[in-house]
């Protein structure tokens, strides 16, 4: 199951503009993460089991499971979907999705 205290950034990690890997609420099931930059911060508390909810520059909203360039515990069958918030040459590389 994603997230635990030990496992998701905590808030003051999360910086506006930083790139963040997000489960949003649908995908929850299939555990895609979906890389994008953050537009704005929506949870208030320090911690939270599941991540820091947050709105990407692209409008979608889910909860963070790694920053950017941190590695995400894989759940079985994970893939990864880009936001449209990044530009082709921003786009990372694979070894950044490891």
């Amino acid at each position: 199951m994603p997230g635990s205290y030990n496992q998701v950034p905590a808030r003051d990690l999360i910086k506006i503009g930083g790139r963040v890997k997000v489960l949003q609420k649908k995908d929850y099931e299939s555990g895609l993460i979906t890389l994008g930059l953050v537009k704005k911060i929506l949870t208030s508390k320090t911690l939270h089991p599941r991540g820091i909810k947050v709105m990407l520059e692209s409008g979608e909203v889910g909860r963070v499971q790694a920053l950017g360039d941190d590695s995400v515990i894989p759940l079985p069958d994970q893939t990864f979907r880009y936001s449209e918030d990044y530009s082709d040459d921003e786009l990372p590389s694979e070894d950044d999705l490891r």
